[in-house]
């Protein structure tokens, strides 16, 4: 908010976010875009145990962590008791109280942030069965590279970019999805990232934003 007063304008990535800066001062909104490059399906030798296996690839915040996803996992655990999930992104210092969190739930597995894949997401999406991305009310870009590594994704209902979109923080929606999205086994997302998710697009956009200031 302390920029407010000194940019021209602000550039968001979906009309939500749109409507709520537009209420300060004018809002561009451009397609949100990712290195089709980097992510991308990839041949790799080892794959996350668990039939399936659940990745939570996002980066911990305070407003964004996996406790509502731990609730939906046990419920998905008591149907489908192959499954296993994968919490990824932890900072170090939180570590501990998640740790033992997570370990009264046998059937989770915890990776944090010194997970030796953190350094390459693309890979550790590809050895991933399904990617959770419940980020609200807006969206990050964990699911535009789940569906560029080809890998389909659970969201909120505010994500535009998800196989299937559950209540925000409604654990029993959100489990629903997932054992849903393990019975259909969806494809070709990669074929939806390449047509609703270029980088490419994304600084064509925000050029033709620069231009209108600039010039």
């Amino acid at each position: 908010m302390d920029l407010v007063p000194r940019v021209d304008a602000f550039i968001a990535f979906n009309e939500q976010e749109s409507r709520i800066w537009s209420s300060f001062m004018r809002t561009y909104t451009v397609t949100k875009g990712i290195d089709l490059e980097i992510y991308k399906p990839k041949k790799i030798n080892k794959k996350l145990k668990g039939k399936p296996a659940v990745l939570y690839a996002e980066h911990w915040r305070t407003f964004r962590h996996p406790l509502h996803t731990l609730v939906a996992l046990e419920k998905v655990y008591r149907k489908i008791p192959t499954m296993r999930f994968y919490a990824f992104g932890c900072p170090e210092q939180d570590k501990p109280f998640w740790l033992r969190l997570i370990k009264q739930n046998h059937y989770a597995i915890f990776t944090p942030g010194v997970f030796k894949h953190q350094m390459d997401m693309s890979a550790l999406m590809n050895m991933a069965d399904i990617v959770v991305s419940p980020v609200f009310p807006s969206y990050g870009r964990v699911s535009l590279e789940a569906l560029a590594c080809n890998k389909p994704v659970v969201a909120y209902k505010t994500n535009p970019h998800a196989n299937y979109k559950c209540e925000p923080y409604d654990p029993d929606d959100m489990a629903e999805k997932i054992i849903k999205c393990w019975e259909e086994k969806p494809n070709k997302q990669r074929e939806y990232a390449e047509s609703n998710c270029s980088a490419e697009q994304m600084a064509k956009e925000i050029i033709e934003i620069y231009r209108r200031f600039v010039q």
